[in-house]
């Protein structure tokens, strides 16, 4: 007998505990990653309008 003695139950719901666990985790860092990649594209949509604005100005004005 070795020291660890899982039942088929017990088992069953370390498996089903540690895939638990597993998506939680997953689950975790892609809605970090989401929302770190969101903040980004706010930041890049924001300084485009702002090119986008700057160069519509500079035309207006030379024209």
């Amino acid at each position: 007998m070795s020291m660890i003695d899982f039942t088929n139950t017990e088992m069953a719901v370390a498996v089903i505990f540690t895939l638990i666990i597993m998506f939680v985790i997953s689950f975790a860092v892609s809605f970090l990653f989401w929302l770190i990649y969101h903040q980004n594209m706010k930041k890049v949509d924001y300084r485009m309008k702002l090119a986008t604005q700057l160069v519509v100005n500079k035309k207006r004005h030379s024209a």
